[in-house]
């Protein structure tokens, strides 16, 4: 009798063992999913009170709630609590891209360029054959100055990829940085002819041309980049100082407004518009668009001297006086 006894109270906490490793999973679950619709409190919550439980789950469960933790933790910038949860989820599943990108995205943001380069060193042992993981890999050492390990990585890609156009982008910047703009050149004509509608191949290939110092060819391939995507202000500004380096500062002047309509922030766009508009004699506006931008770039050398001839065209020549007081003291 105390056998039988025995074996249905041991049949009963193996049901029950079952059943709650059964609830914990379904809960673990429901935070995943939570933090993917990026309620990440909820869902952190689900996870870490799942995670504290003596309830044996699965490899595969605990990787993804680990991983879902990571990437909650990365969004809320709890950078060093990301990277605990993410080297943990990789322990139990190495060959996961997903947990090797948020990894990696991780030690981007903290900073750390040596682990970077490390965690992708084994993410590309783990993952020999995602073209995202050596896209990135290459970008991260070029970034670093070794260029030619870049190379390697971006070639790898390239090829398993079979030459998907933002990695053509990507290789052609390679090759733009190591100044040999007609191989980046070459690399962005070939993939233009299968995808015409690139408008990021555009854009690259019209700073391949300025390298080439064929700025006619340029302003065409940024023409067609915004053909191709009107919103593309990177293109835009391009153009616009295409226009401005020629002389055409009524187109330039268009062009720079026309930008800071899209995006009114960009700094650079408006330290030239105010240029511009000195350079056209008005006065008025350039001398509120150059102090406003030189508040925030006090160092802008084209805008400090603009401004000066706006005030000196003015009668403000005390104004002049302070600001070329202000340039020489700097470059002493």
């Amino acid at each position: 009798m105390f056998r039988i006894k025995l074996l249905l109270l041991s049949s009963f906490l193996f049901t029950a063992s079952l059943w709650a490793a059964g609830t914990v999973k379904e809960d673990i679950r429901l935070g995943v999913a939570l933090i993917e619709r990026g309620q990440l409190d909820a869902g952190l919550k689900r996870i870490n009170k799942n995670l504290k439980l003596d309830v044996k789950l699965s490899a595969e469960v605990l990787h993804s709630a680990l991983e879902a933790k990571g990437l909650a933790l990365l969004q809320k910038e709890q950078i060093n609590l990301a990277i605990e949860a993410l080297k943990r989820a990789l322990k139990l599943n190495a060959g996961s891209e997903k947990s090797w990108r948020l990894l990696t995205m991780a030690y981007d943001m903290k900073g750390d360029e040596k682990a970077l380069l490390e965690a992708f060193e084994s993410a590309v042992k783990h993952q020999p054959n995602s073209s995202d993981l050596r896209r990135d890999y290459g970008m991260s050492l070029l970034e670093s100055g070794d260029a030619k390990k870049a190379e390697a990585q971006l070639l790898r890609a390239l090829k398993l990829s079979n030459r998907r156009p933002d990695i053509v982008s990507d290789a052609a910047y390679l090759k733009l940085y190591q100044k040999d703009y007609k191989a980046a050149q070459s690399l962005v004509i070939e993939a233009l002819q299968d995808f015409p509608g690139d408008a990021n191949l555009y854009y690259v290939l019209g700073d391949a041309l300025m390298g080439l110092e064929q700025s006619s060819k340029a302003a065409r391939a940024y023409q067609k980049a915004l053909k191709d995507d009107p919103n593309y202000t990177p293109a835009l500004f391009k153009l616009a100082l295409i226009h401005f380096k020629s002389g055409d500062v009524a187109s330039a002047e268009s062009a720079f407004r026309a930008l800071l309509k899209r995006e009114p922030t960009h700094l650079k766009a408006k330290a030239y518009l105010g240029v511009v508009l000195a350079e056209e004699k008005k006065d008025a506006e350039a001398q509120k668009v150059l102090e406003e931008v030189l508040k925030q770039a006090p160092n802008f050398k084209d805008g400090r001297m603009a401004l000066i001839s706006v005030y000196e065209r003015q009668g403000m020549v005390l104004k002049a006086s302070r600001l070329r007081k202000q340039i020489r003291k700097d470059s002493e």
